[in-house]
């Protein structure tokens, strides 16, 4: 069983509104995310995790009949809202999928290859795409030549096996940064 848990408990400090509902083709950020991993045939359940003062919100953007089975609280930080989305988890679930909101361009295509990889080798996965920009090494503000290629952009889409993940927990009950990709 894959379970989805879906961070959407960020501020927005950095964009000054909360970017989640903002409005992109007539729909909020969100609701693009979350239907991206409801179109996906391998998630069997979603667990949106979001500020305590939008949960109403996040509520009602959830459409029917839908994949998320429960929306909680999330924390001050990024980890403390992943882990309360494990502490909400289907005990039957196998594989666990932590993906940011605020990134509505996942596709279910995506989120399969993904899943696909860590359920074949039994551990975890992150998505990487190549870059197609051109990238410029920086120092004190001026520009000092190319990066080199080839470069990969790593998501903030993160799978794992469920049973993998229990350890890397410190001794507070933390999960480990290098367990969760972030930003």
């Amino acid at each position: 069983m894959l379970t989805a848990i879906i961070v959407a408990a960020g501020s927005s400090e950095r964009m000054g509104f909360d970017k989640l509902f903002a409005l992109v083709s007539g729909k909020p950020v969100i609701a693009h995310t979350i239907a991206a991993f409801e179109r996906t045939d391998c998630i069997d359940e979603i667990i949106l995790v979001g500020r305590a003062d939008s949960l109403g919100e996040l509520r009602k953007i959830i459409g029917q009949p839908t994949k998320v089975k429960q929306v909680v609280a999330g924390g001050a930080e990024r980890s403390d809202s992943v882990r309360a989305g494990l502490d909400h988890l289907n005990p039957k679930s196998d594989f666990v999928a932590v993906h940011d909101a605020a990134r509505p361009l996942v596709t279910p295509e995506k989120i399969t290859r993904v899943f696909e990889v860590c359920r074949t080798t039994g551990g975890a996965a992150t998505l990487a795409e190549p870059i197609n920009d051109t990238l410029k090494r920086g120092y004190r503000r001026s520009c000092r030549g190319r990066a080199s290629r080839p470069q990969s952009r790593l998501g903030s889409e993160s799978r794992f096996q469920f049973q993998d993940h229990l350890p890397a927990r410190s001794a507070d009950g933390r999960i480990r940064s290098e367990t969760t990709s972030g930003e």
